[in-house]
């Protein structure tokens, strides 16, 4: 298993930052085949994190205490039967299907961006991140 984080400044949000931030995380513990789960701990106030994770396959596994941040919410994916999929989910009306313990909805006024514009479409955002993400890992 390997636990995941990112931090995107306040002016920076709804951008897509941590979209692509993620993207490249995921493509990097994909890439190591003894991964075979990926966890992150999101702030339990942080309803947008938790749509913006469940979309890439996390599933909600549960809570507890951080020292740092405080309560947070532990989510999970399975890399197995997903490798080379660092895309989003569509979302399944099966009911069998896994999804978060609680509805996640984007804040009342807040739109979700549009994917055809979306800035994590522009290879230099993709370029800059993954540099940035390399140049953490050595």
């Amino acid at each position: 298993m390997v636990e995941i984080g990112y931090a995107v400044d306040p002016v920076h949000r709804r951008k897509g930052y941590a979209r692509a931030a993620l993207v490249i995380l995921l493509e990097k513990a994909e890439a190591l085949p003894e991964v075979r789960t990926v966890r992150t701990s999101l702030s339990v106030d942080d309803p947008l994190c938790w749509r913006l994770v469940t979309q890439y396959g996390f599933v909600d596994v549960g809570e507890h205490e951080d020292d740092q941040r405080g309560p947070v919410t532990v989510f999970e994916r399975t890399l197995s039967s997903l490798r080379s999929s660092s895309k989003p989910q569509q979302e399944s009306d099966d009911s069998t299907t896994k999804s978060p313990k609680r509805a996640v909805e984007a804040p009342v006024g807040r739109e979700e961006p549009d994917a055809s514009v979306h800035p994590v479409a522009a290879p230099s955002l993709r370029q800059r991140l993954a540099t940035f993400v390399r140049n953490l890992t050595r």
